[in-house]
């Protein structure tokens, strides 16, 4: 254990999770608007001289994805800070030995491969320490169950950046009718730009609700980690017990 002075982990959680809240936002402004384009593409057939055309105009799209990209910026220091100030409470609330010491929870983001598994390693085993059926002497965490809320979080995290990489390949594909083009040609390409436009708007959509699960699985993990250590302050578990808790 560390001197006992527990670190607020409010501040950070709610930068966190107000970044998080707004960037979904965002994603769904834009799907609405996304869906609306490709509704004019299929629907009314128009000719797509410019993304515009469809509906997106491409600067304030463009400000937007910068916008993302920067808010998930913030939202990983935001996350790093709280992992770090959580980390340290769960070393004073319990002797329990961790799987990895307490610098990877910065280092394990920036490490090629390892950033893969390292940070949900880190942030189960807080939880499972801040979990108050830890015992507070406990030597090691051997047979406490992992977190399915972690685990659950971390794939759907993984997921969003494969969603990412289709979700661009398939609107690099709409702009390959970034041209004008004869009316016999469209009218023989139509159903191909339709479906470039569908396609789309289909990925956007799963990115963006993939994007709403990990980020509402995130938040539940720093309110709960919040709330078990502060009940750990007030109760601590007969040394040896265990009992489960929901993960």
């Amino acid at each position: 254990m560390t001197d006992g002075r527990l670190r607020g982990l409010k501040v950070p959680a709610a930068i966190v999770s107000v970044l998080v809240a707004a960037t979904v936002i965002v994603h769904l402004y834009w799907c609405v608007r996304i869906w609306m384009a490709n509704k004019t593409v299929v629907d009314q057939g128009e000719s797509v001289v410019s993304v515009s055309r469809g509906g997106i105009a491409r600067i304030p799209y463009a400000i937007s994805m910068v916008g993302w990209l920067l808010a998930v910026m913030v939202i990983g220091v935001g996350l790093i800070i709280w992992l770090w100030l959580a980390r340290a409470n769960a070393e004073t609330l319990c002797t329990a030995r961790h799987s990895l010491s307490r610098g990877w929870t910065i280092g394990a983001w920036f490490i090629p491969l390892g950033s893969l598994v390292m940070p949900p390693i880190l942030v189960d085993d807080v939880v499972r320490v801040s979990d108050p059926a830890t015992p507070a002497d406990r030597a090691d965490l051997a047979g406490i169950p992992r977190s399915g809320l972690v685990w659950s979080w971390w794939i759907a995290w993984f997921l969003v950046w494969v969603s990412v990489v289709v979700e661009v390949a398939t609107r690099l594909s709409t702009e390959r009718f970034d041209v004008a083009v004869s009316p016999d040609d469209f009218d023989r390409k139509l159903t191909e730009i339709s479906d470039a436009w569908t396609h789309w708007a289909l990925a956007y959509t799963v990115e963006t609700l993939l994007f709403g699960l990990a980020g509402a699985l995130l938040i539940t993990i720093l309110v709960r980690v919040d709330s078990w250590q502060t009940k750990r302050t007030a109760f601590v578990p007969p040394a040896g017990s265990w009992s489960p808790t929901s993960s």
